[in-house]
């Protein structure tokens, strides 16, 4: 009875929400009759909805019979299923490459190879190719060469991991600052070195890397090749947790949970109490707006290999779209090195995917900070930061954030059961995936 209830009841909401979408949404044509071409975001930072707000006055000024209606949503991610479930799905919209499997295998949204082939304004080669798979689909691999697969959205820009390091500290130690080139052995040295608890103001040398690019670089594997499979229990991924564990609970060089919860690690970093923090392209932003904080990037030193997380932006069309040459034309514009391209650089919140401007030291290379390439190169060690698979928010938030949160927050764990068990639940998960389409099927 219960169960039924719940049933009801949610079905309840989910028609009312969808009523009050088809009423909310159902826009008629401006007076002017322009064209209308819908964009959804949640790109919600302040700077960021400037930004996109100086490339949609641009666009309407060189394609004046297109009116963009652009709306920020910080639920837009979640929100976008609603509308599409409803039939009012917006003409075009932000995602990141984790949401591609799941939108394309709904087919809610449109291929784009062939939009890149029909036009020859268009080039699809000018963006990195690694930030360009990300936004296919099927993933490119073994079973499915990247010929065989389909783009999915327009790249704008990616992030990846780099360690950030306060340049005041090392300076105070004595210590040479960090470099591409660094071992993971310099790297936990130096944190040995940095770190001071017994003062009044507590110094700890590092933050934690994240528990998978840690077992990436030391060649453990989280997925097999084509994320059909769970991998993650192996030697290699039992030795890098237990590193990190090392660190945190035998050398202390790393704040405890208790520690962190107190303060962000961006605020430790910012308040000179993390000597060094593995952290996103993103975070630049942050940092850059604090008076007097030195501090650099470098590449982050891996146990065997270096490694990195990939996360790409891109904007994507929406297969109900009644305007989709003129989608196309905005989304085109939107990512464009003479367009969005351009203006979207001068905020530095990411890497953008045009491969020329990433390389300018005129554009993304332009301190601060001193050295801005190793966000740029990283990408070249980097996988995604989620599977490319359908269950991938389901695998981030119940099976990967909180069973490595778990054997890193606790003082003792058994490190070999927890990661068998993580393996066995997100194997059944991946029983559930959709059968991969063929690229005809798309």
């Amino acid at each position: 009875m219960i169960r039924d209830a719940v049933s009801k009841y949610s079905f309840l909401f989910f028609l009312a929400t969808a009523v009050f979408a088809v009423f909310y949404f159902s826009r008629p044509l401006p007076p002017s009759g322009k064209t209308v071409v819908r964009f959804l975001t949640y790109e919600i930072g302040q700077e960021q909805m400037n930004l996109v707000k100086k490339i949609e006055a641009e666009f309407e000024r060189l394609n004046p019979d297109i009116e963009v209606q652009v709306e920020f949503n910080s639920r837009a991610q979640n929100q976008i299923y609603v509308e599409f479930a409803s039939g009012t799905g917006p003409d075009t919209f932000y995602a990141v490459g984790t949401d591609i499997p799941r939108l394309a295998s709904k087919n809610a949204i449109e291929p784009l190879t062939k939009w890149f082939a029909l036009d020859p304004d268009a080039d699809p080669t000018i963006f990195f190719e690694q930030a360009v798979d990300v936004l296919r689909y099927p993933p490119p691999g073994p079973a499915h060469p990247r010929e065989q697969t389909e783009i999915f959205s327009y790249p704008v820009h990616f992030s990846t991991d780099v360690l950030f390091y306060n340049e005041d500290l090392f300076r105070k130690a004595g210590l040479p600052f960090p470099n591409d080139s660094w071992t993971w052995d310099q790297f936990t040295d130096a944190a040995r070195r940095l770190t001071n608890t017994r003062g009044k103001q507590k110094v700890f040398g590092m933050f934690l890397p994240d528990p998978t690019m840690t077992i990436w670089s030391n060649g453990g594997s989280t997925f097999n090749a084509d994320y059909t499979r769970s991998v993650v229990y192996s030697p290699e991924a039992i030795e890098a947790i237990e590193e990190l564990r090392r660190l945190r609970w035998i050398e202390k060089v790393a704040p405890s949970p208790a520690q962190v919860q107190e303060s962000s690690s961006m605020q430790m970093f910012k308040l000179g109490q993390l000597a060094m923090l593995p952290g996103r392209t993103y975070m630049v932003v942050d940092f850059n707006k604090v008076e007097d904080f030195r501090y650099n990037v470098c590449m982050m030193p891996g146990m065997k290999k270096k490694a990195s997380r990939l996360a790409v932006g891109g904007i994507c069309m929406s297969t109900q779209s009644k305007n989709k040459e003129a989608s196309w034309r905005w989304m085109k514009f939107y990512c464009s090195p003479d367009g969005g391209g351009k203006i979207l650089g001068e905020l530095k919140n990411c890497v953008t995917a045009i491969r020329e401007y990433a390389y300018s030291p005129e554009y993304f290379l332009k301190p601060p900070p001193k050295d801005n390439r190793p966000m740029v190169d990283s990408l070249f060690y980097s996988l995604p930061v989620l599977p490319p698979i359908v269950g991938a928010p389901e695998y981030s938030l119940r099976i990967s954030v909180p069973m490595f949160d778990e054997m890193l927050r606790l003082e003792k764990a058994d490190v070999p059961a927890m990661l068998k068990q993580m393996q066995d639940e997100t194997n059944l998960l991946l029983e559930m995936e959709p059968c991969l389409p063929s690229k005809q099927a798309l």
